[in-house]
């Protein structure tokens, strides 16, 4: 005990607490410059370009729509589908997007 007691006296242990006690000043107001900083920077604002992507499938010159029904708009209004007659249907896929996409179709027939 006596030995600590002596150690803190010297004055080699005046001078490493005030070497540690500068430190922690120094540290402690860089931190808070830093804070502050950060808090009052001046704003950015970035532009971020949103891309649409979107395909549409047309019929005999109209569009289909979301549903994606086709033969609706294939036969009048009173008429009815008959067998052997031959009925034109045309289908496309149209891009309606803004950026370049490729398609892949499928097309399966059945009755």
């Amino acid at each position: 005990m006596k030995k600590i007691r002596s150690f803190f006296r010297s004055p080699l242990a005046t001078g490493l607490l005030f070497v540690l006690a500068a430190g922690l000043l120094i540290a402690g107001g860089i931190g808070s410059t830093r804070a502050a900083l950060t808090a009052f920077s001046e704003n950015r604002v970035y532009e971020v370009e949103l891309r649409h992507i979107g395909i549409d499938l047309v019929e005999n010159g109209e569009s289909v729509g979301k549903d994606g029904l086709l033969f609706e708009k294939l036969l009048g209004s009173d008429e009815e589908i008959k067998l052997g007659k031959e009925y034109p249907e045309v289908l496309h896929v149209v891009n309606n997007g803004s950026v370049d996409a490729f398609v892949r179709v499928t097309l399966y027939r059945y009755w």
